[in-house]
């Protein structure tokens, strides 16, 4: 008998420590380390812009910059990955405004200069893109929009376009198919312990301290509310995360004009600058054909 408690001590010894760990682990995932603020500006390579600020979903304070305001063609809504920043889309606000499209870079909840919050890597802040259409449509800017992200970005795009009609047309580099997956993925290849039970309890864990069920969060489902609205896909040839095999799953989600690029050398959110040329032909045949209207 004494042994058989001794077992069961240690037993639940090891629970609550694996509990413990998943807790930390989930305050980890939803509470990025955040990178100090650039000092670049969309002033530093020539883009005129405007300083915005605007409340989140939730009353948080987001802000970012609105670059080329006066131009007249349907805005695009550029969103950074994980632990990135807006200054980082620099150079995709200058192809932007190159084309004609207004752009509003912003820092996402939780990130660079926007405030502290919990990060839940796609719904959160999909419902905060609605806020950012809001403000767009308030500045006399249109009611039709692109947006374009990448990573966590990219999943937040698309999941704010499955909810929101406004946004016409996608574009949506090194996105994951699902969240799960893609932790299970990342658990393997930088820790090599099996994904289980660590995944599932970070999983839950995460989902108590954000408010918001984690496990819920399946991209390819977004996809195919998209209906008939253009999308582009973009994956990186050497990216061990969000391999092609997610892009080729969304697509195969996919009802309506898509198209997937694999960028050869990149890894993961490297796809823009190492393939930029054929990335740019196909972001701006995205933009010309999306089914948007302009300003009113």
């Amino acid at each position: 008998m004494t042994g058989l408690t001794g077992l069961v001590l240690i037993g639940l010894v090891g629970l609550a420590g694996l509990v413990a760990f998943s807790f930390l682990a989930a305050q980890l995932l939803i509470h990025p380390p955040r990178r100090a603020p650039s000092h670049l500006t969309p002033e530093s390579v020539g883009l005129p812009f405007e300083w915005v600020t605007f409340a989140s979903h939730d009353g948080l304070r987001l802000i970012g910059w609105l670059v080329g305001p006066e131009l007249s063609k349907p805005p695009v809504v550029v969103l950074h990955g994980y632990t990135d920043h807006k200054s980082s889309y620099l150079d995709h606000a200058r192809f932007l405004f190159d084309h004609g499209y207004p752009t509003l870079l912003y820092d996402q909840r939780g990130h660079g200069e926007s405030s502290p919050a919990a990060v839940s890597l796609g719904p959160l802040e999909a419902a905060d893109v609605g806020e950012a259409l809001r403000m767009l449509a308030e500045r006399g800017l249109g009611e039709r929009f692109v947006v374009w992200g990448v990573s966590m970005g990219a999943a937040t795009a698309l999941l704010a376009a499955s909810r929101f009609t406004q946004i016409q047309g996608v574009i949506a580099e090194s996105s994951f198919e699902r969240l799960d997956h893609v932790l299970a993925d990342t658990v393997r290849l930088r820790f090599h312990v099996p994904s289980f039970p660590i995944v599932p309890l970070v999983l839950a864990a995460a989902s108590l301290l954000c408010k918001h069920n984690l496990f819920r969060v399946h991209i390819g489902d977004a996809v195919a509310a998209l209906g008939d609205r253009p999308l582009l896909l973009v994956s990186g040839a050497e990216d061990r995360r969000m391999t092609p095999e997610h892009g080729r799953r969304l697509l195969a989600r996919s009802s309506g004009p898509t198209e997937h690029l694999v960028i050869a050398g990149a890894d993961h959110a490297q796809c823009w600058p190492l393939g930029k040329a054929v990335y740019s032909e196909s972001a701006h045949k995205l933009l010309e054909t999306a089914t948007v209207v302009g300003r009113h």
